[in-house]
């Protein structure tokens, strides 16, 4: 037997980002509130970051009302997440979280407050599409009028949200493949 020519296909391994590049990715623009594009790519991080959402599919099936602003009893604002099923956690007992993950307010850096930045994401969308079974990620109004929303009353698409991280990684700059799991679920 004679084996002629034999390509092998090696996937290069992702690895999660470091503090340094998230910072980068901060300074550089492509993490903040400058456009429709940049801040749901912020949302995406921060829900991947403080509610260990993971997977296009789970970011995908993700709808309004499974986020919900709260206040403490201090006054701190805070947004808590109420997960449903995934492929990892069915329901059972033994597979829920002790806790509902929750993203917390932090006045003291408004530029990067978590909250301050989902409601900015929630006040670009359509009235319309702010009921709880609304879709969380929608579709990106590449030309709105005067007063019009940044977001159309349309779902954005599965391959589109499984981009995310690679559009973050090239407007940041960073070199290399990236990890969409930044953080392990607890």
């Amino acid at each position: 037997m004679c084996f002629q020519h034999v390509h092998l296909k090696i996937q290069q391994s992702a690895r999660a980002g470091s503090n340094d590049e998230i910072q980068q990715l901060w300074k550089n623009g492509a993490l903040g509130c400058s456009g429709p594009e940049v801040l749901q790519n912020t949302i995406w991080f921060l829900l991947c970051v403080h509610m260990g959402m993971r997977g296009r599919d789970q970011h995908y099936k993700l709808t309004f009302g499974d986020l919900e602003l709260k206040c403490s009893s201090d006054g701190s604002k805070y947004m808590e997440f109420s997960e449903r099923d995934t492929k990892t956690r069915s329901g059972e007992s033994n597979n829920t979280r002790a806790f509902k993950p929750k993203m917390w307010s932090t006045p003291s850096n408004p530029e990067k407050c978590p909250v301050l930045i989902l409601e900015k994401y929630i006040a670009q969308r359509p009235t319309e599409m702010c009921n709880p079974d609304s879709p969380f990620y929608l579709s990106i109004n590449y030309k709105p009028g005067d007063g019009a929303h940044w977001y159309k009353k349309q779902k954005m698409g599965k391959d589109r949200i499984g981009q995310i991280m690679k559009r973050n990684s090239t407007q940041g700059s960073l070199q290399g493949r990236k990890k969409t799991i930044l953080l392990e679920k607890p």
